[in-house]
């Protein structure tokens, strides 16, 4: 049994405007990394893109799954999960690696080589680190739901092997304001302060009869 790091890491973070860039690192591979263009034809798709883009395709699964969302350029559209782990582990697995010409900049590993997998034919990556990662893909795609699953793919072609998968965070009931009305109906507002010290009408929330805000639970698909 391994017993050094694992690593699984979630982001909630990418918005509209994020979309465009995530797409193009994620599918031609140009960004910040150090991307092996000999490796790329080894990344493994689980879920690939069935749009031109990533923007389109999260735009299109909102739209199919008739899921609710603020239009917001604020609004959080997509959340992403990375499953990888030190070449050790790979290495336990029976995983190859060879020197990158490079060296550690900081880190324990400092001025030490860094290494890289050496894939040159599908052979070279073994049965046990295809099982690993379709066994994280099988366990967050349980967690999240298959078909809030937007794209997922395993990049050989990096510094280290891992795992991209990138989801929409979908819930099934919200808790939404109840607030004031008058005899007509319509929500009853009064005047405040907001931070930079403007005047502004805000809308009055309900309170029950000892004073706590009231909620009432919508049900549905929401982005949570």
């Amino acid at each position: 049994m391994y017993a050094g790091n694992q690593v699984l890491r979630f982001e909630s973070k990418y918005k509209s405007a994020d979309l465009g860039g995530l797409g193009v690192e994620l599918t031609k591979r140009k960004g910040t990394g150090n991307y092996d263009q000999e490796r790329t034809i080894f990344n493994y798709s689980y879920v690939p893109l069935s749009k031109p883009t990533l923007q389109e395709q999260v735009y299109s699964k909102l739209k199919d799954n008739k899921i609710y969302y603020n239009d917001s350029k604020n609004t959080n559209l997509l959340n992403g999960a990375i499953v990888t782990s030190g070449k050790e582990f790979f290495q336990s697995l029976g995983m190859k690696f060879k020197d990158s010409n490079r060296v550690h900049q900081v880190g324990k590993d400092k001025g030490n080589p860094i290494l890289v997998p050496d894939i040159k034919n599908e052979e070279d990556i073994p049965e046990r680190v295809k099982a690993f990662f379709n066994d994280s893909y099988n366990f967050l795609e349980n967690l999240v739901g298959k078909e809030n699953v937007v794209y997922a793919q395993v990049h050989y072609d990096e510094d280290t092997p891992h795992l991209h998968f990138y989801f929409m965070p979908i819930v099934n009931e919200v808790k939404r304001k109840v607030f004031e009305t008058d005899t007509n109906g319509n929500i009853v507002y009064r005047e405040g302060i907001d931070k930079k010290g403007n005047k502004k009408m805000y809308p009055v929330q309900k309170k029950d009869k000892n004073g706590k805000n009231l909620f009432k639970t919508e049900t549905g698909k929401f982005l949570n």
